[in-house]
């Protein structure tokens, strides 16, 4: 039998669950061709513009979407911890405290403003979700991308998920952050095909002050994967006043450069994720942040560019 027909393998003990909270099919910009992607919950950083703040924490969470309320007011009834404080016309207000995720409030809401964001899987169910689009991975040189959330920190289940997409024929990449022991990569690289890794800012306090952590270990494991040969992408998140200065960039290129990488990739901020701390009852870290002007931006790829990196911005 060839990779594609093969049975999964009996190697894969199968036995370590992740806490999923979303895949996402036919993904163009996570990695080569047509992509799906799968979000792993649980991250060590608590960068202030996350734009998914609902793969911050491994466990189940609960949110609200606010224009799907309609008032019924039946979500209070339904809670058995008293958790939901509720105004007639106005919308509900969960103590997060007290609330046990018992998703009382997902069945009881007629409009599905309540969900539960995460959900465990194992690495053979999240398989047969992605070998789904298997003939848009051939078609376009695509496969599947855990991202997060951190999804090294389930490094356990990741090498599971690409041994069976391995021998299934199914090429594998992931989104990082740079912020996990060098041992969980070493679990994952002989199942891996390509690497997205983040590099938030080059100075460590500034680093600190945006994430909640030190970057040296986040530079050392670029260091070191960028050594193993496979194909390689920084990824940089470009924030207002945090780090989009041109004498930042340079100290990123330079930073880059050093490391062995030869390809870098701008995003310039957005505020999408705000509605989602909205969600899980959240304040909004990144409040007033505006996204860097298209002029900036150009001037902040040229300084890549000028440095020799093959660089793009991703919208």
């Amino acid at each position: 039998m060839d990779a594609k027909t093969a049975s999964p393998t009996d190697a894969v003990a199968d036995s370590t669950p992740a806490a999923i909270f979303n895949i996402e099919r036919h993904a163009l910009h996570d990695g080569p061709g047509i992509r799906t992607l799968v979000f792993l919950k649980g991250c060590p950083l608590r960068c202030f513009w996350c734009s998914n703040p609902e793969g911050q924490l491994r466990r189940t969470e609960l949110m609200f979407t606010a224009n799907k309320c309609g008032s019924s007011g039946r979500c209070v009834g339904a809670c058995p911890e008293d958790a939901i404080a509720w105004t007639p016309g106005e919308k509900p207000v969960i103590d997060r405290e007290l609330c046990t995720v018992c998703a009382g409030c997902v069945t009881a809401c007629p409009n599905g403003a309540f969900e539960t964001v995460g959900k465990d899987y194992t690495a053979r169910e999240v398989l047969a979700e992605v070998e789904k689009d298997y003939i848009f991975y051939r078609s376009s040189s695509g496969g599947v991308t855990v991202s997060g959330g951190e999804p090294m920190v389930q490094y356990k289940f990741i090498a599971e998920l690409f041994e069976l997409c391995r021998e299934h024929g199914i090429a594998t990449a992931i989104e990082t952050c740079g912020y996990v022991p060098w041992s969980h990569y070493e679990a994952v690289i002989p199942y891996l095909d390509h690497v997205l890794i983040d590099v938030k800012h080059t100075d460590p306090e500034v680093h600190y002050e945006g994430t909640g952590v030190d970057p040296a270990r986040i530079q050392d494991n670029v260091r070191c994967l960028a050594r193993t040969g496979i194909p390689m992408i920084v990824r940089v998140p470009v924030i207002t006043g945090f780090n989009d200065s041109p004498e930042h960039m340079r100290d990123l290129a330079d930073f880059i450069v050093d490391a062995g990488v030869t390809e870098i990739h701008l995003l310039p901020y957005h505020s999408l994720g705000e509605v989602k701390y909205a969600g899980l009852f959240r304040d909004y870290p990144a409040e007033g942040t505006r996204p860097p002007s298209a002029e900036r931006m150009r001037e902040l790829l040229q300084i890549l560019l000028d440095a020799g990196l093959t660089a793009s911005i991703e919208v």
